[in-house]
């Protein structure tokens, strides 16, 4: 996407689905580079969406407490102690990593409109929202806990690993999640675009 594609695919899709590349993203242009490539993808009327998760807020704010119901009523209600998971997952998103991937991300409903798309709409959702009895938030805790043992092994920290996975386990039966905010961006190319 950083790169023009085939001029073959110019013009060739009714839709266009992009996910989650703000990982990639290393500079602010290379958002409206993306943008101008994938939009040269679509037919006259034809739709692009892109999703991307807010990751600088879930990853550095990722963890919070599960109330229990009626929390607000219990004053002596306390939610467990997050701070192992909290500062290891700040200390993964430093502030200029987090500025460098929301710059586009926030800014994608403008960048559609810089390249004349109509009818730009954005909605978002949250993920952990799902009543299933937290399946799938004790799921996404795990996928978070794997995704952090292999940072951390591959930065040669192997003692650290373990004692980390053990401690944000502990912590995710206590009731912490993981928080990830989506957003969706649509917008259509004018009937009259070349």
């Amino acid at each position: 996407m950083k790169k023009p594609f085939e001029e073959k695919w110019h013009g060739y899709f009714d839709v266009v689905h992009v996910r989650l590349v703000q990982a990639a993203i290393q500079e602010e242009k290379e958002w409206e580079l993306m943008m101008r490539n994938v939009t040269r993808l679509l037919k006259p009327g034809g739709w692009l969406q892109w999703v991307e998760s807010d990751r600088a807020v879930s990853v550095r704010h990722a963890l919070r407490p599960v109330a229990p119901p009626l929390a607000a009523e219990q004053t002596t209600y306390r939610p467990p102690s997050l701070e192992h998971l909290a500062s290891l997952n700040r200390s993964m998103m430093p502030d200029t990593r987090a500025q460098a991937m929301n710059h586009g991300f926030m800014n994608l409903d403008v960048l559609m409109a810089r390249e004349s798309l109509q009818d730009v709409l954005c909605d978002g959702y949250v993920l952990d929202r799902q009543d299933d009895g937290g399946k799938f938030r004790r799921e996404l805790a795990e996928m978070g806990i794997v995704t952090v043992r292999s940072m951390l092994k591959a930065r040669g920290e192997e003692g650290l690993q373990e004692e980390w996975a053990e401690k944000a386990r502990e912590e995710v039966e206590r009731g912490a999640h993981f928080v990830t905010r989506m957003k969706v961006f649509v917008g259509r190319k004018g009937l009259d675009a070349v």
